[in-house]
C-alpha cells in the first residue's frame, strides 16, 4: 500500500491499507499502537484524495490510542497530534490546526530536544499557519528557530555520511521557503550562505582528512570523533523509550557533554590537518565576514531558487536574488515564476543550437542572416527578466559583480546579456 501511495495509484493503495487495518484490529486489537498506524497510514491516503470527512476520524481515532496507550507526551501521540493539524491546516480551519501543533511542538521539544528533525518539522508547520492567520513576527520567529535546528543536524550529518546520504539528507530541509515568503532579506542570505554547496565543502574537508589519516596518530583521532560523533547523532536523532524526567534529564547531560567532547577532538584535530572544520565552519559564517571580503565597488549576488507559499497549503517554484553589499543590510529581489524564467532560459538555448547548426552550413555569415540578429530576442528577453529587476538593486559605483547562479541559471551567459544602449552587459560590469 504503501508502494501504491508514493506511485499516487490510490485506488490499489486503499484496498491495502483496509486489509491491513482489518488484519491489526482483529489480532492486535482496537486499541493497540499497531493499530493506530493502519489508521495513521489510510488517513494520510484519504487526506492526499482531498477526503476529508473520511480522514479526520481516523487521525481523531488514532490520536485517542497513541494518548491511552503511550501516554499524552510521547513522541508517537505527538505525530498524531501533528498529523490531526495538518489535515484541519488543509481544510482551512487553522483555528483547530493551531492547539494542535503547538502541544505536538511542546512534546517534541521535551521529549527529543530542540535540534531533532521532528521539532525542526514542528516549527515550520506552525510557521506556515501563523502566515495564514496573518502573524508574520510570529511566523519569522518560528522560522529562525527551525533554522537553528536545522543547521546543527546537518552539521551533524556532515561529520560522518557518505556522499549520498547527505544530499539525501540535505534535500529533506527547505531552508529558504519561509524567509523568502516572509519578504526577510538578512534570513534569506543567512540561509544561502550556509546551505548552499555546504555538503562540497563538506566533501572537501573529508578529502584533507583521509590525506593526514596516513599518519597513525592522526587516524586513531579521527576514529574517535567519528565514533562520538556517531552516538551525538544517535542521541540527538533518536526517540527515548523512557520519558521519565530523570532519564531525559541524563539523556540531555550526556548529549551536551558529547558536543563538549566532540569540539574538543575538532579542536585538536585542527591542528594536526590543515583545513579541518570548515564545513562547520561554513554554517556559522556572517553575512558581515562575507561583506569584508568583497573588493570595493563589488556586490555578490546570489540566485536562489526557492519555493514561495502563496498561503492555504499551496506553494510556486521562484527565483530570486540575494545581494550583497560591502556595507549595509542585504537586498532580496524577487525574479518571477520558475517555470516562466526557464522557459525564456530553454528558448535562449534552442535559438543557440539552431544559430551552431546554421553555421556549420555557411562559410561566413550573410547580410541576409547573423547569428547575433539571431540571438538578439533571447539576449533581450533574459536582460529585461533577469538583469533589470537585480540592476535596481546594484549601488551606484558598482564596478565587480559576483554572480552565484543556481537552477536552470546556471546555463545563462550572463556576459551576453543585450542591455537597452545596445551594449553587452561584460561590457558594462565585471562579472566573475
Amino acid at each position: 500500500a504503501a508502494l501504491y501511495y508514493g506511485m499516487g495509484d490510490y485506488g490499489r493503495a486503499e484496498p491495502l491499507y483496509q486489509r491491513a487495518l482489518a488484519v491489526r484490529e482483529k489480532v492486535l486489537g482496537p486499541d493497540h499502537p499497531q493499530t493506530a498506524l493502519s489508521l495513521n497510514n489510510l488517513a494520510a491516503l484519504y487526506n492526499a484524495m482531498g477526503d476529508y470527512g473520511r480522514a479526520e476520524p481516523l487521525y481523531q481515532r488514532a490520536l485517542a490510542i497513541h494518548e491511552k496507550a503511550l501516554g499524552p507526551e510521547h513522541p508517537q501521540t505527538a505525530l498524531s497530534l501533528n498529523n490531526l493539524a495538518v489535515l484541519y491546516y488543509g481544510m482551512g480551519d487553522y483555528g483547530r490546526a493551531e492547539p494542535l501543533l503547538k502541544r505536538a511542538l511542546a512534546i517534541w521539544e521535551k521529549a527529543l530536544g530542540p535540534e531533532h528533525p521532528r521539532t525542526a518539522l514542528s516549527l515550520s508547520n506552525l510557521a506556515f499557519t501563523q502566515i495564514d492567520l496573518a502573524r508574520p513576527e510570529a511566523a519569522l520567529a518560528l522560522t529562525r528557530r527551525a533554522t537553528q535546528a536545522e543547521e546543527a543536524t546537518l552539521a551533524n550529518v556532515l561529520s560522518f555520511t557518505s556522499e549520498k546520504q547527505r544530499l539525501a539528507f540535505q534535500a529533506t530541509l527547505n531552508p529558504y521557503t519561509l524567509p523568502a515568503t516572509l519578504d526577510d532579506a538578512p534570513d534569506i542570505a543567512r540561509a544561502v550562505l550556509h546551505f548552499k554547496g555546504v555538503v562540497l565543502d563538506s566533501l572537501v574537508e573529508d578529502l584533507r582528512v583521509a590525506g593526514a589519516s596516513e599518519n597513525p596518530s592522526v587516524r586513531d583521532r579521527v576514529e574517535e570523533l567519528r565514533a562520538s560523533k556517531r552516538r551525538l547523532m544517535q542521541l540527538t536523532m533518536e526517540a527515548p523509550t523512557d520519558l521519565s524526567p530523570e532519564s531525559l534529564e541524563r539523556r540531555n547531560q550526556e548529549r551536551e557533554k558529547l558536543q563538549v567532547e566532540v569540539e574538543h577532538r575538532e579542536q585538536e584535530l585542527a591542528r594536526a590537518v590543515a583545513g579541518l572544520g570548515q564545513a562547520r565552519q561554513a554554517l556559522s559564517v556572517t553575512v558581515e565576514q562575507v561583506q569584508a571580503a568583497l573588493p570595493e565597488g563589488a556586490v555578490l549576488v546570489e540566485f536562489l531558487r526557492h519555493n514561495f507559499y502563496l498561503g492555504k497549503g499551496n506553494f510556486e517554484e521562484r527565483y530570486g536574488a540575494v545581494v550583497l553589499l560591502r556595507t549595509g543590510p542585504p537586498r532580496w529581489v524577487v525574479l518571477g515564476k520558475a517555470e516562466d524564467l526557464e522557459q525564456q532560459v530553454r528558448s535562449y538555448q534552442q535559438a543557440v543550437g539552431a544559430v551552431r547548426g546554421r553555421l556549420r552550413t555557411v562559410k561566413r555569415p550573410t547580410q541576409e542572416w547573423s547569428s547575433a540578429e539571431a540571438l538578439e530576442p533571447g539576449l533581450r528577453a533574459l536582460y529585461d527578466s533577469l538583469w533589470a529587476p537585480l540592476e535596481k538593486s546594484l549601488p551606484a559605483g558598482t564596478r565587480t559583480v559576483i554572480l552565484s547562479p543556481d537552477g536552470e541559471l546556471n546555463f545563462v551567459s550572463w556576459a551576453s546579456l543585450l542591455t537597452p544602449e545596445d551594449r553587452f552587459l561584460a561590457q558594462q560590469y565585471e562579472l566573475l
